[in-house]
């Protein structure tokens, strides 16, 4: 997993050291196998090590936590400088193509000491500057230092998997891989987010684009990156789109249905295999859906019977909800050991106060507490990479909570026969009243003025009577029904 956390400051001052080693230190969990440390005072040598003497002023200061996944040795430390020390880097992920990456920059007169994807990326990011981030297949959060042009780059990866936050201050920003390594820094406060504390507890919505539920720490957006100028880091700056979802290159392809299903096929198994490139041991997690069960048996298909594949999966308790029968179906088809996670009300109340802080923000359900427990047995495994299929529901809008955006899709098409179907079984199988569906569905259809309207059908209210209306009304907060 690793862990990045930086500082930068207009003006050199002494107590960046401390902060910056106390950031690190709070995401420990994040990268338990080593640590490194690098300051800055802008003008001479950059100094790192694993500890660094507190004395004297700095301008920047970055920590790295490793959780080592390639090139275990030393060769792998961060923060990693390049030969002529003018560039240095922490970096979070795994850049998955840094095999064919490296031998390009090869030809280019690169050199390198080690077989690290973060020694790739370095010299990716020396060669091309943020020309490189369209060339990357992974996964990524990461900063770089560069000395000549008194500049840092931020970056994160396509689809935002890396998480990266940031908090700035006059003169002054800070940035990590946790919300909790920020309220490490002193000039960031832990004040709430007033409109999206309210958001969260009236609609249950979490995760909205840059904001936090800290009004003073943002989330730095996927897909994107920004040069900040170390005389001020506090901005104005602002990032930089380098990749768009849809972007293709050329012109649409038709393909026939089996044409098109031959196709995806390849994807995935080459997304598979680039995933297992590792030096320590890959697991799966496996719920016994299409998406985990797929991983799962592409692994066996790519590796080969020589490969001791392991997967956890999370059992519950009642038979209705239980999916055992599909995760024993499809490990003993891929010929998988499988380690079985099951929880109780007991278990979830001792751990309730460390998953909280793991997650450093409010969350939708306590089924987090699942995944949770499944990536704690697979550190207790050994198993530091876990390929799993998290996201495909997101994406393929899998969740019960989404039938109404369906039935509106079928009615938008003309598909009124699928739509009538769709709501006459929605009771069924979705959880969901009849009544609340079709005033859900209705709003998917609706401009947006009429749904207050049409959610007051519900009986919602705009500010229900547990919640301070006039602490809402003060703070400027929108409390209308949507």
């Amino acid at each position: 997993m690793c862990g990045i956390a930086g500082c930068v400051v207009s003006t050199p001052s002494p107590w960046i050291a401390g902060v910056v080693d106390a950031m690190g230190e709070s995401i420990v969990h994040r990268g338990p196998d080593d640590h490194g440390v690098l300051l800055w005072d802008g003008q001479g040598s950059v100094r790192s090590g694993r500890a660094l003497p507190a004395d004297g002023a700095a301008t920047v200061g970055l920590a790295h936590r490793r959780l080592s996944i390639i090139d275990l040795s030393e060769t792998g430390w961060q923060p990693m400088s390049s030969p002529d020390g003018r560039y240095h880097i922490v970096y979070n992920g795994e850049i998955y193509n840094y095999i064919e990456l490296r031998a390009e920059l090869l030809t280019r007169g690169h050199r390198f000491r080690g077989q690290s994807d973060t020694e790739v990326l370095l010299a990716a990011c020396a060669e091309w500057g943020a020309g490189a981030l369209p060339r990357l297949v992974g996964m990524f959060a990461f900063a770089l230092l560069d000395t000549a042009e008194h500049r840092l780059l931020l970056a994160r990866d396509f689809m935002g998997i890396k998480p990266l936050y940031c908090a700035t201050w006059p003169g002054g920003l800070a940035f990590a891989s946790e919300i909790k390594a920020l309220l490490t820094v002193p000039r960031v406060s832990a004040r709430a987010n007033p409109q999206l504390l309210h958001d969260y507890l009236r609609f249950g919505r979490i995760d909205q684009g840059r904001e936090t539920m800290f009004a003073d720490i943002r989330q730095f957006p996927a897909a994107h990156y920004a040069w900040i100028d170390l005389d001020r880091p506090d901005g104005p700056w602002s990032p930089e789109r380098y990749w768009t979802l849809g972007q293709t290159n050329g012109a649409v392809r038709h393909r026939s249905f089996d044409g098109a299903a031959e196709e995806l096929r390849d994807i995935f198994l080459d997304n598979v295999r680039l995933h297992m490139r590792s030096d320590v041991p890959v697991g799966s997690a496996l719920s016994g859906g299409i998406d985990s069960s797929s991983i799962v048996a592409g692994v066996r298909a790519l590796g080969g019977s020589a490969i001791d594949l392991q997967a956890i999966g999370y059992v519950a308790d009642d038979p209705r909800i239980s999916e055992e029968r599909w995760i024993d179906l499809a490990a003993d088809a891929a010929g998988a050991r499988v380690h079985k996670v099951s929880i109780t009300p007991e278990e979830l109340r001792h751990d309730l106060t460390s998953l909280i802080r793991a997650q450093d923000e409010p969350f939708g359900s306590a089924s987090i507490y699942a995944q949770y427990r499944v990536f704690r047995m697979a550190a207790d495994q050994g198993l530091k990479v876990m390929l799993d299929g998290q996201g495909a529901d997101e994406i393929f809008a899998g969740y019960m909570s989404l039938l109404p955006y369906r039935w509106a899709g079928h009615v938008r098409a003309g598909a009124l026969w699928r739509a009538m179907r769709l709501m006459r079984s929605v009771d069924s199988y979705s959880g969901i009243s009849a009544r609340s569906f079709l005033v859900r569905g209705l709003a998917a259809l609706a401009p947006t003025p009429l749904h207050p309207f049409l959610s007051r059908l519900t009986g919602s209210q705009a500010v229900p009577q547990w919640m301070d209306g006039a602490w809402l009304k003060r703070r400027g907060v929108d409390t209308k029904v949507n």
